[in-house]
């Protein structure tokens, strides 16, 4: 597994590491949130289909082929998925656009996944067994789903590209048979269309792993560099590199060569 990192207030950074407090949350409430698309995604939980030259439909009656002005839409159970969402890199940018004011970089993601499975293996109404976890999936809308509409595991791990920034690595564990296959809603959606808010408040999972001090390691994000100011340090040391250098005089040491003969 690789490194994970989560991005907290100082206020629940300390409930992570005292107490274990995993906060799943299910795709819905990403796919309502309003952040202008730092954590929200309209999207969530559904895979969207929209070639470049537009979507086509072939009629029976003719064998005309149409661009319809809509978008294909596969959608899986949004209130029975719970995602836990991390990220594989350790940036200030991601913490300044999250608000955050620590890190947390998860350093034995191994035993920390034990943690997690056992706790899901307490709450009967989960299938714990089915929780799966690795790097979420950009892509862009262009691309043909071939059987990916299909599999809610995959939809649940996917977003649109403009959301790579967040390196997101995702834990997923769905409620009864949430990812079985073909288990989705599809549609075709109006270009135009707008997906409104279907709740004020969303299913969720709060689990409790223990203390996991010994799992983490905190970093202060104060202490660490934006890309810019990386990228404004690069610059200046590769001037200061351009400068020429005047050569420094090299002295010899005189040695005074005494030749010594034999009576």
């Amino acid at each position: 597994m690789p490194r994970l990192i989560r991005y907290f207030s100082e206020k629940n950074a300390r409930a992570f590491v005292e107490k274990g407090e995993v906060l799943f949350r299910s795709l819905s409430y990403f796919r309502d949130y309003e952040d202008n698309e730092v954590r929200s995604d309209e999207h969530e939980g559904t895979l969207v289909h929209l070639p470049s030259n537009g979507l086509k439909v072939t009629l029976v009656d003719s064998g005309e082929s149409i661009s319809l002005p809509h978008r294909f839409e596969s959608t899986a159970k949004e209130d029975e998925i719970f995602v836990y969402c991390m990220s594989t890199e350790l940036s200030k940018d991601i913490g300044q656009r999250f608000k955050a004011d620590v890190a947390i970089e998860i350093v034995d993601p191994v035993r920390f996944l034990s943690r997690i499975r056992s706790s899901l293996s307490l709450r009967r109404r989960l299938r714990a067994e089915q929780l799966t976890h690795q790097p979420v999936r950009y892509y862009e809308w262009h691309e043909p789903p071939i059987v990916d509409w299909a599999l809610p595991e995959k939809i649940a791990m996917c977003k649109p590209k403009s959301f790579k920034w967040q390196h997101e690595y995702r834990f997923a564990v769905p409620a009864g048979d949430a990812l079985h296959v073909e288990n989705v809603s599809v549609k075709l959606a109006p270009l135009d269309s707008k997906r409104s808010s279907r709740a004020d408040s969303h299913p969720q999972l709060l689990l409790k792993l223990g203390n996991i001090s010994k799992l983490c390691r905190v970093h202060n994000l104060e202490k660490i560099s934006t890309s810019l100011e990386r990228r404004r340090a690069a610059r200046a040391y590769q001037n200061t590199n351009l400068i020429p250098r005047v050569a420094k005089p090299v002295r010899f040491a005189t040695v005074e060569i005494i030749s010594i003969t034999s009576a």
